[in-house]
This record gives structure tokens, sequence and C-alpha cells, in this order.
């Protein structure tokens, strides 16, 4: 394999990775809620280009270092997706969620994973798989927690300023996704010691610190993401 063809490849593999929708297989939102004692969670994949997709679906813990096996299972985990054409995927809960906390909610993540051809131009200089991971977040909602105070929460944050840390507290059941979040108008950044798909949620009935952008901070402004991963109104506050 000459070097350009290697560096054609690799770029491809790149554009690929970084975007799932160019690999061919689009997912129907950006993040799954899953109420206590439904029977099933239903999810939409499709494949948006021309060639055949092998797309693998299962759910595992967010936290890597957490090795106890998820409670939810999705049907079909393996299926042959042809160009143009959508699958329904099923995710389950399964005995295991008895043990989840009942008075908060609980997330995990969705994989889903497809795996393709190169793109039509290389085809015929190599037959390399390329392989793109999708993960979105499923949020486990025990019963008694509802869709409006779920809208809601993120109102009830409370702020306070230690030195050069802003601590966030979450009094409510449910996790806030924050999106837009600064000090006097300079972004708050994500802290480091987090994991990262979490680093910008604030866990029910927990706290999380941030780093001050500006020691004299007088005002925070912040949204979250609704359930259907739409940004909710701006909310203000002073420090």
């Amino acid at each position: 394999m000459n070097l350009k063809l290697t560096g054609i490849l690799f770029s491809s593999a790149l554009i690929f990775l970084m975007n799932p929708a160019i690999a061919g297989v689009q997912i129907s939102s950006t993040r799954i809620i899953y109420p206590e004692g439904v029977d099933e969670v239903q999810q939409t994949v499709k494949n948006t280009g021309e060639n055949n997709q092998l797309v693998q679906a299962w759910v595992d813990n967010i936290d890597k270092k957490d090795q106890r096996k998820s409670p939810f299972v999705v049907t079909p985990p393996l299926f042959k997706l042809a160009g143009g054409q959508a699958n329904v995927l099923h995710f389950i809960s399964v005995d295991k969620t008895e043990s989840l906390a009942k008075d908060r909610e609980q997330i995990f993540w969705a994989n889903i994973k497809s795996i393709g051809a190169t793109p039509a131009e290389l085809s015929q200089q190599s037959k390399l798989q390329l392989a793109a991971r999708t993960r979105i977040k499923l949020i486990w909602r025990p019963k008694g927690l509802d869709k409006h105070s779920a809208a809601e929460a993120y109102k009830h944050l409370a702020f306070s300023v230690s030195g050069s840390r802003l601590t966030v507290e979450n009094p409510t059941a449910y996790y806030v996704s924050l999106q837009k979040f600064s000090v006097d108008g300079k972004n708050v950044q994500a802290p480091k010691d987090t994991i990262s798909a979490v680093s910008m949620m604030i866990p029910p009935f927990s706290k999380m610190v941030y780093a001050l952008p500006d020691k004299n901070a007088k005002k925070v402004t912040w949204n979250a993401i609704d359930d259907y991963g739409n940004g909710t109104p701006v909310q203000e506050k002073s420090l």
C-alpha cells in the first residue's frame, strides 16, 4: 500500500468515526428515557447510505470501573441493515432493575456500533472495513418521578462560590444535563477528574465542583437538555 493510499484511508477512517451520519447509520434520538414499569422502549436506526451495514447494539455502565452487568438488553443485538432501510431496537429491562434506586434516576450507555465497507472510491483498492460507535445516554426513571418535574429540575440548581471554586448542587431526583453554563459570560469548563460523558451532568441529590473562570464572579447563566434533546430556556442567578 503506497503512502498516498494510506493517507486517503486514514483520512476516510477519521471522518467515518467522527461523524456517524457519514457512516450511514442514524439514531432517532439523542437520549433514551426508560420509565420504570414499561415493557420496553424503542429506538429507530436508519441506514442513510447505500452500502449494507452490520449493526450491533447493547447497554453498559457509564463508569468503566463498574463491572456489573447492565440491567437492560437490546433486541435484536446484531443485525444487517441494508442501504436506505430502517430497523427498530427494543430496549428491555430485566429483573436486575429491582436493585436500582427507587428515589432517583440512574444513567447507562446505549451503544450502537455499525460496520460497513470503505467509501466507494476506495472499494477497488482495499477491502478495509471501518467501524463507528455511537453512544447515547439511557436514563432509568423510577415510578413516582414524572416528566413534568424532570423538565423543571434544572431551575432548582443551587450555586455557591468558595475561593476559585463554583459548587453546583442538585436537590432533585433527576439528572440535570447542562448545555450552556457560564459565569459573567465566560464558559465554565468541565472538571478534569470526572468521566467526560457526565462532566456537565449534575447527578440527583449531589454536587459538582467547577473552577471559576473569574474569581470576581457575579452572575451564573445556564440551561439544560430536556428529555427530547432540546435546550431549555436560559436561567440566570446572582452569586
